[in-house]
């Protein structure tokens, strides 16, 4: 079974709601209510929104995400739901080089390691994860730059790749974590594991939306994001 790609992005701007579809650099755009490939209640494939055509899937039942159609957590909207061992792979290779902005409507679930939301499993790794108490983490090709806040439960999570400036939001416009996680890009992404299918979010890590844009987002351009993924899910992000 599959769902569409959304269809109000070529709707007129006066009464249409507001999607990712419509930022200027958009690189890659998921929505767990769209593009969804059923495998009995897993998911075996993803599609990309962005008409870019970056699709992940994931050939192995074991490791394919389950899909719950209405989240309570998130205000009844569909998520991607991982049980610690379930990743989704890019079906074909893609690269980003910094400036890069990931933002990550989901959790982490709870486990005593990192836990990933994206990585790369081939070439350069960017990666968005949390450290073993849950709390955002950003790495880059030098080192990690964390603490930042709690991705646990529901959380809108932003992350600036752009060298000695890159910084990362958690259901929060300006409050961040800043440094320098290195310079290197994004190849060949993974969903929901780390490049060797380690890390992976831990059992009750979710997955709701994932956005990448190929531009560091200024506070002007999180506040319209974290606005959109504010109403739609019903998580409330301070600074808006």
């Amino acid at each position: 079974m599959s769902r569409g790609r959304a269809r109000d992005r070529s709707r007129p701007s006066g009464g249409a709601a507001w999607t990712p579809a419509r930022l200027s650099s958009l690189a890659a755009w998921y929505r767990a209510d769209l593009g969804v490939t059923l495998n009995g209640s897993n998911v075996s494939a993803w599609a990309d929104q962005s008409g870019n055509g970056r699709h992940s899937a994931q050939g192995t039942a074991a490791n394919q995400p389950t899909l719950v159609t209405s989240d309570a957590a998130y205000n009844n909207r569909s998520t991607l739901s991982f049980d610690g061992g379930d990743w989704l792979d890019a079906l074909a290779a893609w690269t980003l080089t910094q400036p890069v902005t990931i933002y990550v409507v989901g959790q982490t679930g709870l486990s005593a390691d990192y836990k990933t939301f994206v990585d790369a499993y081939a070439g350069a790794r960017m990666i968005v994860r949390a450290d073993a108490s849950e709390l955002l983490s950003m790495f880059s090709g030098t080192g990690n730059i964390e603490p930042g806040a709690s991705v646990a439960s529901a959380s809108i999570v932003c992350s600036v790749f752009n060298g000695a400036s890159s910084a990362g939001y958690v259901s929060n416009v300006s409050s961040s974590i800043t440094g320098n996680p290195g310079s290197g890009g994004l190849g060949t992404p993974r969903i929901g594991a780390a490049s060797t299918g380690i890390y992976p979010l831990a059992s009750g890590g979710k997955i709701a939306e994932l956005v990448f844009v190929s531009a560091a987002h200024d506070a002007t351009q999180r506040a319209q994001l974290f606005r959109y993924f504010s109403r739609r899910y019903a998580i409330t992000v301070t600074g808006l």
